[in-house]
């Protein structure tokens, strides 16, 4: 419960930076939820939270922190550090809750589990344009921003030194 309250958080200083930016008022639109209340048994729930968390949140966390160590910009600076402490939490909330969804679901949790992991080291990821000839790179960075390739380093890092190895370790309940 409190992951969630923390992302909503996260999201009021975001939309808080992207209104002084533009210089006026930013905020959410509507959410699609048709779907996201289907009964799930314990193996989904522990892909899910791989895909959400051990992936979603380790990566969140990863690049929030290389953001944070290049931007110089005071309110980016306070919104960016405390993004990267709370997907540090919701990360590891995530590698435990799934070590526990194993533990308790035995083979067939692991193995789904063990697939999720895998389809995400394996899988191609697509590339988002970022066009950059045209921008102040230091002045993206002064204020948070990363480039595509900084991204795809972080990226490339984080998949090879940090959730393989702990998927690894997990998977053999090291």
């Amino acid at each position: 419960q409190r992951a969630s309250l923390d992302e909503i958080e996260h999201a009021r200083a975001c939309f808080a930076l992207a209104s002084r930016y533009s210089g006026e008022p930013v905020g959410p639109g509507p959410v699609a939820i048709e779907g996201s209340l289907t009964a799930v048994d314990l193996a989904d729930a522990a892909v899910s939270a791989v895909r959400e968390g051990c992936v979603g949140e380790t990566m969140a966390a990863a690049l929030a922190a290389e953001q944070l160590s290049v931007t110089e910009d005071g309110e980016a600076r306070s919104a960016l550090a405390r993004i990267v402490r709370d997907e540090e939490a919701h990360a590891e909330l995530s590698w435990r809750f799934v070590r526990w969804a194993i533990e308790a679901g035995g083979e067939p949790v692991r193995a789904a589990v063990a697939r999720a992991f895998s389809d995400h080291l394996t899988l191609e990821r697509r590339e988002t344009a970022i066009v950059t000839e045209t921008v102040d790179v230091n002045a993206w960075h002064r204020h948070g921003r990363l480039t595509r390739a900084e991204i795809d380093r972080v990226t490339r890092a984080v998949r090879r030194e940090v959730i393989a190895p702990c998927a690894q370790a997990l998977l053999g309940l090291a």
